[in-house]
């Protein structure tokens, strides 16, 4: 199976404290890889090492076969690697379709320009329209982005994201601060982006009903240390991982299967 990204013997330290200790990662090409453990097991942290928003103490980032261990956000972002955070970024005075449509332009490098060519704007619409169905907002597309509820700043800002035509998102709890009533909508708009898309998808998310249902590849922290990766009815069967965090979930989640 082919690897989009790996980490390799990736530490980061703050002071004589070791949050992550020489991980081992491997991201497979268009899998959605969810990354589990308790509160306090590093996920968040890996996701900073891997967005750029850190810089490991020790270990390397391979994207693409290519060394971004010292890479900015931005330019990461340029070669394909797009982070949601728990946060919500959107412009909330702009319309949902402006927000997504910006996000387009950005990525063809036109958002310089104050009045693009008519065919260009035609096009540049449509793909945001598109992406805008993908993440079950085509019903607001003329609302400003401010009046949306939450879910749907949620779906908002992941269409934003898809807008960059980046090949690795890196979704940090999308759930987060959500209503139990929006979740199986973030579900589906999660679902759709794995099918129309093919991206590769990286996942922080705490519903394990959520995660279960969606990933493909697991991997487990456990006190900044990889405990296990693997296809989820192998690692949720693991009795290290029942140990550290799953407790006797898997005996409810899995019944019946």
């Amino acid at each position: 199976m082919e690897n989009l990204l790996e980490a390799r013997n990736l530490s980061v330290s703050f002071g004589k404290h070791q949050v992550i200790k020489d991980v081992h990662l491997n991201i497979p090409k268009g899998k959605l890889t969810s990354i589990i453990g308790p509160n306090g097991a590093g996920k968040t942290t890996l996701f900073n090492l891997l967005s750029g928003q850190l810089s490991p103490t020790e270990g390397e980032i391979y994207f693409k076969e290519q060394n971004i261990t010292r890479l900015s956000i931005a330019n990461r972002t340029r070669l394909g690697i797009g982070r949601s955070f728990q946060l919500i970024n959107i412009f909330p005075d702009l319309t949902v379709l402006e927000n997504v449509r910006l996000g387009v332009q950005s990525f063809a490098k036109d958002y310089y320009r104050l009045f693009p060519k008519r065919s260009e704007f035609r096009q540049q619409q449509k793909q945001a329209r598109y992406l805008l169905e993908v993440v079950l907002l085509q019903e607001k597309e003329g609302v400003l982005a401010k009046d949306l509820a939450h879910g749907e700043k949620r779906k908002l800002e992941l269409a934003m994201l898809l807008a960059l035509n980046t090949d690795l998102l890196l979704l940090d709890e999308p759930t987060a601060g959500i209503s139990i009533e929006e979740v199986p909508a973030i579900l589906q708009v999660i679902e759709n982006i794995k099918k129309e898309s093919g991206k590769t998808i990286v996942l922080i998310e705490h519903k394990m009903e959520m995660i279960l249902h969606l990933s493909d590849h697991l991997v487990v922290l456990f006190h900044g240390e990889l405990l296990a990766e693997g296809i989820p009815p192998e690692i949720i069967k693991d009795e290290r991982v029942q140990s550290a965090y799953l407790g006797g979930l898997y005996h409810d989640t899995f019944k019946g299967r």
